[in-house]
């Protein structure tokens, strides 16, 4: 889906027939994506008053955010988190806002008719500023903007460098870029906040340079960003059919076991799912915490427990080294690509504390394929099956001493068998 007088969709078919070709042929320089996957691309931002600005947006032609159906808006949202998570670490203070336009006429400040989230470095909150002029609601979900696209409501969509997000409701005409003209004004550059007149060449030279170099994993991440996806969308029927230990034989005493070699009661539960582990070590007055990327499964669980749950990526863990006495890594870790699988353990390794207890659990066998029909909706997945050999070659790479191994039968015989890990991290 496409429109043949959009800018951005003629970039995206023929990238030398762009206004950026045409602007930036003379630097070298034949594209401004920083990375992309199968749905979704991030781009450079032309008018880049600081460096550190870019553009999130769909590859098919929608008229704004709200416009996507709710499934391609979770998976928008997902990649919206993986990509500022990545920057972050070089640009800090982020903010997201949208013009949300309805029509070619009603367009809420905006400029071009193709969704796109603007992503930005800025020294202060905006949303002050805002709200002395439109009324705002708050937001937890990027598909809630879904009702302004079914009502036809022109909005303004922002987020905030806490990563608190709001919707303005906007009545009457608004002016062209009026986000971006606060943001202008924020950075003392209050003339140039037209885009099209003040293109910042050297900015987006500079994070084509920084965040290139950062970020560069094109297309990579397609497998785990739609398996989130399907379990975003399965969350209520696999959370039915995940949420009591005693549905899986074996997982009570596996639980038990991680639980005897752990030193401390700091324990990280990587991709929880239903919770029903970190219930169970709530349970048994231990400290755990959740990561998960299937924000309703976050949802889900905050409702029935009071412990942090973070919305994080297991190949990229932003904790402090030696944070947890147990990693628990149950069932989640197969999702990976295997070509991420060394240096993912190898992250658990740093965040552990010397002689930390990691458990794991992955399906045995060879190869990895996409899954569609199984207990969760028929929805797609992705699977990397493993040998024992490897796993063990894996932590021994990754820095662990291998506690204890088994192979269970699964409880559907007709599927793979379970791998189950006890590790130990080397002590310093």
């Amino acid at each position: 889906m496409r429109d043949n007088n959009c800018e951005f969709c003629i970039e995206f078919e023929t990238p030398k027939k762009s206004a950026f070709y045409r602007l930036f042929s003379k630097y070298n320089l034949s594209s401004r994506i920083i990375y992309e996957t199968t749905s979704y691309v991030a781009l450079a931002g032309l008018g880049a008053l600081s460096d550190g600005y870019i553009l999130l947006l769909p590859k098919k032609h929608y008229l704004s955010l709200a416009s996507l159906p709710k499934d391609e808006i979770i998976e928008f949202e997902l990649f919206k988190e993986e990509v500022t998570e990545r920057i972050r670490s070089e640009y800090n203070n982020l903010i997201c806002f949208e013009h949300g336009a309805v029509s070619s006429k009603i367009r809420a400040g905006c400029c071009i008719d193709h969704a796109h989230l603007h992503v930005c470095p800025c020294p202060i909150d905006l949303s002050p500023l805002i709200d002395i002029l439109f009324k705002k609601q708050h937001l937890t979900r990027l598909w809630e903007l879904n009702s302004f696209a079914k009502k036809k409501i022109p909005y303004l969509f922002y987020e905030n460098q806490e990563g608190h997000m709001f919707t303005y409701l906007i009545e009457g005409e608004l002016e062209p870029q009026f986000l971006r003209r606060l943001w202008a004004e924020a950075l003392g550059l209050q003339d140039q906040w037209d885009w099209a007149v003040f293109i910042g060449e050297q900015n987006i030279i500079r994070t084509l340079k920084k965040l290139g170099e950062k970020i560069n994993m094109r297309s990579k991440d397609d497998k785990v960003l739609t398996t989130v996806r399907s379990y975003d969308l399965a969350a209520d029927k696999y959370n039915e059919n995940t949420n009591r230990v005693s549905f899986f034989p074996g997982l009570k005493e596996e639980l038990d076991l991680f639980i005897s070699f752990l030193s401390g009661k700091k324990i990280l539960d990587v991709g929880f799912g239903s919770g029903r582990d970190c219930v169970y070590f709530y349970e048994n007055s231990l400290d755990p915490e959740g990561i998960e990327l299937a924000r309703n499964m976050i949802e889900s669980l905050s409702k029935k427990l009071n412990i942090p749950l973070t919305l994080m990526d297991m190949r990229y863990l932003t904790y402090k080294d030696s944070s947890f006495d147990g990693i628990w890594c149950c069932a989640s870790f197969l999702h990976l690509p295997r070509e991420e699988a060394l240096s993912t353990l190898k992250g658990f390794e740093r965040v552990l504390k010397p002689n930390g207890i990691l458990h794991l659990s992955v399906k045995e066998g060879e190869g990895e394929e996409w899954i569609t029909k199984g207990n969760i909706n028929n929805v797609p997945r992705f699977f990397t099956y493993y040998t024992v050999k490897e796993i063990q070659y894996l932590l021994r790479d990754a820095g662990f001493t291998v506690v204890s191994n088994k192979v269970k039968p699964n409880k559907d015989c007709r599927k793979p068998a379970w791998i189950v890990f006890l590790a130990r991290k080397n002590g310093n």
